[in-house]
């Protein structure tokens, strides 16, 4: 008898395309509650798609997750010595490109403008400095996948290529708002914890931000 109900995809791992990169946006926006918490819309669409392309020049490997051809999840991490991806906003012209194009957004008053600009460089100010660490730079899932393994197998994916090359550790940043259980199940102990303006407006939640080490095993 059918059961009524459909099967369950896998997730199937593969590597990160450039062309994934509007869809990370969109996986962003809805994950982390950007489009329902940020208003006007353009500023949200902006804030998203800045999260994902900023974090990308801050990575050397990257992964994609698929469910029947569709992208559904990603995650970008650095290892130390490994090249770091080029993208639009990378190096000081990059930088000058971003706040040019922030500067410009229409129907968004120049103090909501300079608040996010401050509230960026107060989260780097805060942050603790991993530039040498191996390190998950973002990483996320859609919501409409939740639930189908696919944050262990992106992360299990990175870890395999931290330990394949020669690393001991593994930093991640996360939220308030984050599951918890699903980092220490595989291993992560928080070691540290820093408030981030960015993270209360992206979340909604206090900013509290925690950093989790893994040790990893060759």
């Amino acid at each position: 008898m059918a059961s009524g109900s459909k099967d369950k995809k896998t997730p199937e791992l593969r590597s990160f395309r450039f062309a994934d990169l509007p869809k990370c946006y969109e996986i962003v926006a809805l994950s982390f509650g950007v489009s329902e918490r940020v208003s006007p819309r353009i500023l949200a669409d902006f804030l998203a798609k800045l999260y994902v392309e900023s974090s990308v020049i801050e990575s050397s490997k990257a992964f994609g997750l698929e469910v029947d051809g569709e992208v559904v999840g990603f995650l970008f991490g650095r290892l130390p010595g490994e090249p770091l991806f080029q993208g639009r906003y990378s190096g000081i012209f990059g930088k000058l490109a971003m706040i040019g194009e922030l500067l410009c957004l229409k129907g968004v008053s120049l103090v909501s403008k300079w608040t996010w600009l401050k509230n960026a460089i107060e989260h780097d100010r805060r942050s603790p400095d991993l530039d040498t660490k191996s390190e998950v730079t973002l990483f996320a899932i859609s919501p409409a996948a939740q639930g189908l393994g696919g944050g262990r197998i992106l992360l299990e994916a990175f870890i395999d290529h931290c330990v394949t090359n020669g690393q001991s550790d593994l930093y991640l940043e996360t939220d308030a708002s984050s599951n918890f259980r699903f980092y220490k199940h595989l291993g992560f102990k928080h070691i540290d914890s820093f408030n981030s303006p960015i993270a209360a407006a992206f979340s909604g939640e206090s900013g509290e931000t925690f950093v989790y080490h893994k040790a990893l095993s060759s």
